[in-house]
């Protein structure tokens, strides 16, 4: 059984005021959470011959019970002022009252399979099927109207095949799908329970191979991802989300790591991927708006990553990183036009971890 208990609070609003040179804050938030899970996962495995070739079965059932109630001092109003060059940090007060808003109960069960069939002494088949079921019921603790009950069924699949070129290296392909809610099922609200699973499927070819000792590991991967009925914002009213109907993407992605000795490591990847709006269409001002072929917005091309750690004694780790991020769109209806800038960064870091 897990238990959690979250609190936040926070200003969600800070405007500059030219007029007084302070800086208004507004709509103080607080937001908590009880959360409850429980459940138990049972499998079998069966390892036999199939036509003379070795075999193996795993069969699971996993079953989870979680209960989440949400307390809140919404509309969230509240304000107060701060020195924008000497600013005192004040206190929370917010004139809407803290109560109860929601409690949600879901109940999921997975039911799933799995096979790896040895064709050959390098040569390995993967299968593998699982489907859930997740009755979701939502209580409105402030006006019962609002109450719901919604079930999802949802199905994943995955073909795989697996050749090892050397004992420490391995080509493989995989094809496989999934499904999800639209949004956090935990916080899913009235008005997004009709909306349809979102669903995706993906082919992936790589290479994975360990080297020197296994003091070198490196991947290699080619993918193609797509995925539908995802949610995005209204441009013509932000407070609600819709739809879109398919977003894909392809690309590259390579990462080594490096352990010369037990004092240090490198660790470096780099991503390129070429993301656009497959079906879309944008509601603007009540009017549909194709955005077919547009990259979607926060997407970038290129991401890559350096990392190097120093571990002098045990248990100290000293740690430097550089993290690059390609440009990417800030509004999904421009294309040419409307960028955020390149980010470059580095990153420092001593950590002391406990024995």
């Amino acid at each position: 059984m897990n238990i959690e208990n979250r609190e936040w609070k926070n200003a969600e609003v800070y405007t500059f005021n030219p007029g007084t040179g302070l800086v208004d804050r507004g709509d103080f938030l607080r937001i908590d959470h009880d959360q409850r899970i429980f459940g138990n996962r049972s499998e079998a495995v069966l390892e036999h011959a199939l036509g003379g070739l070795s075999n193996r079965i795993l069969a699971g059932v996993e079953y989870i019970f979680n209960r989440q109630q949400r307390d809140n001092n919404s509309p969230f109003g509240g304000g107060d002022t701060v020195d924008f060059l000497r600013p005192v940090p004040g206190n929370f007060n917010s004139p809407d009252p803290f109560s109860p808003q929601r409690r949600t109960k879901i109940g999921s069960l997975g039911l799933y399979a799995e096979d790896l069939l040895k064709l050959t002494e390098s040569i390995k088949l993967a299968l593998g099927y699982r489907h859930d079921i997740s009755r979701v019921k939502s209580f409105d603790l402030r006006d019962s109207v609002n109450d719901f009950q919604k079930t999802f069924h949802g199905d994943s699949w995955r073909v795989g095949l697996l050749y090892d070129i050397f004992p420490t290296v391995t080509l493989y392909g995989q094809w496989s799908g999934a499904a999800e809610p639209p949004s956090q099922i935990v916080t899913l609200s009235r008005a997004n329970r009709d909306f349809k699973l979102t669903k995706s499927t993906q082919w992936e070819i790589g290479l994975k191979g360990t080297f020197w000792d296994d003091r070198v590991q490196t991947t290699l991967a080619f993918f193609d991802l797509s995925r539908r009925n995802m949610l995005t914002r209204d441009t013509s009213n932000p407070d609600t989300v819709q739809q879109i109907g398919k977003q894909s993407s392809y690309g590259v992605e390579f990462a080594l790591g490096v352990r010369p000795n037990r004092q240090w490591s490198f660790d470096g990847n780099f991503a390129w991927v070429d993301a656009q709006f497959d079906k879309f269409t944008d509601r603007v001002s009540g009017a549909g708006v194709s955005r077919k072929g547009n990259r979607p917005n926060d997407v970038p091309e290129i991401t890559a990553n350096i990392w190097t750690f120093y571990r002098p004694f045990e248990p100290l780790n000293i740690g430097l990183g550089i993290r690059y991020v390609g440009d990417r769109f800030a509004d999904r209806a421009k294309c040419e036009c409307s960028y955020q800038l390149p980010q470059q960064a580095g990153r420092a870091c001593i950590a002391w971890a406990q024995p």
